[in-house]
């Protein structure tokens, strides 16, 4: 039976700094929270696996999908030991996906370093089991993909759709508050094991917890409430993540030709992405599957909002920095496309691409979301 679950959230600080994870370990999905920031004007800040040990600033960290073992290996003991801290001393904690598998307790190294929240999933099994056709190794046994797409979710008494790909289902405990449940599939579910043996799996069982520890707030999703287009789940995620006034970044003035230059080498990338989404290839970094198709991904992500730009005189990065990681993004692809043809090995270059384009789209945000408050203080004045 399906239990309508409300939970009373604590007030909003009065400046909300918030920080999206978009580092090594995390996939493309950390542009579902820039699209959602955007859609209600929040400038949240973006971070790498360097800059996450320094979570003073920050009231609001969201850790977004991805490989959460990657992630961890690439953030280091010293980086999840600063967002234990960040925590304990009452930060707010938002876990997409990934983001929701990080902080659970577990022996298995990295993540022991993190072990934050004692919660069990439902979603784990053994590798020799034949039903099992979609899986993540999780040390000697696996986690549990039994379906990838659209379900129903039951958060805060309404029922909404919301999409969940490789996310927790968790057992009910009495260490969390339960926020939201699974209630069934959806004709858009793609089901990776039997119908009846799905709906026994996540029918009623935990999709949403919070978890409070030390002074801050754990909110872990096994549904990705940032999709866009998810317009119920977005709404009910901005009310728990709440506004933001943070105090405005430093910047660096910067000239109109620099960021021309750039806006045609996002116009090279564009082309170039567009003819590799139908390579046939799939690239696995870590245990998460890359296809071609998600460097026009990222390339779109940029390019819609270059556009908005027209001209730009202020960067927290520099457009010239952006602009050769850019190059050497559209360089890789390039090179994988010859080495497809010659059929060797490109899995060392998707990896060094994929890499590159994270980190060049991150700093990209920052310098977009950066004119973007300047913009709309602008217009308020």
């Amino acid at each position: 039976m399906v239990m309508e679950v409300k939970d009373k959230f604590k007030p909003e600080p009065s400046v909300n700094v918030i920080a999206v994870y978009a580092g090594k370990g995390a996939s493309h999905s950390w542009l579902w929270f820039v699209d959602l920031f955007e859609k209600y004007s929040i400038y949240p800040r973006f971070l790498d696996e360097v800059s996450v040990n320094d979570l003073r600033e920050t009231s609001t960290l969201i850790v977004p999908g991805g490989d959460p073992v990657s992630l961890a290996r690439a953030v280091g003991k010293k980086g999840l030991e600063s967002m234990r801290k960040f925590v304990h001393r009452g930060g707010r904690y938002v876990g997409s996906c990934a983001g929701a598998y990080l902080p659970l307790r577990t022996s298995l190294s990295p993540l022991s370093h993190f072990n934050m929240v004692n919660l069990r999933i439902r979603n784990i099994g053994e590798k020799s089991d034949d039903n099992v056709k979609s899986y993540t190794p999780y040390g000697e046994r696996c986690i549990i993909h039994p379906f990838r797409g659209d379900v129903i979710v039951r958060l805060d008494g309404q029922s909404m759709r919301a999409p969940v790909f490789g996310g927790p289902i968790f057992e009910w405990s009495d260490e969390v508050k339960i926020l939201g449940v699974y209630e069934k599939v959806t004709e858009a579910t793609q089901l990776f094991m039997d119908e009846g043996r799905v709906i026994e799996l996540i029918s009623g069982y935990p999709a949403v917890v919070r978890a409070e520890t030390g002074r801050g707030d754990m909110l872990l999703m096994g549904p990705h409430l940032e999709y866009p287009g998810c317009d119920v789940g977005n709404r009910w995620l901005i009310s728990w993540i709440g506004k933001n006034d943070p105090p405005c970044e430093d910047y660096e003035s910067t000239s109109q030709s620099s960021f021309l230059k750039f806006r045609e080498v996002c116009g090279d990338l564009l082309v170039v992405s567009g003819s590799f989404v139908s390579l046939p290839a799939m690239w696995r970094i870590g245990v998460k599957a890359w296809e071609p198709e998600k460097l026009q991904y990222f390339a779109l992500s940029i390019w819609k909002r270059v556009k908005k730009m027209k001209d730009c005189d202020t960067a927290i990065y520099p457009f010239e920095e952006i602009s050769s990681s850019l190059e050497r993004v559209i360089h890789g692809a390039k090179e994988i496309k010859r080495n497809l043809k010659m059929k060797r090995d490109t899995a060392p270059l998707a990896e060094e691409m994929f890499d590159e384009i994270l980190s060049a789209t991150r700093k990209f945000m920052e310098n977009y979301f950066l004119w973007k408050r300047i913009e709309d203080e602008r217009k308020k004045a």
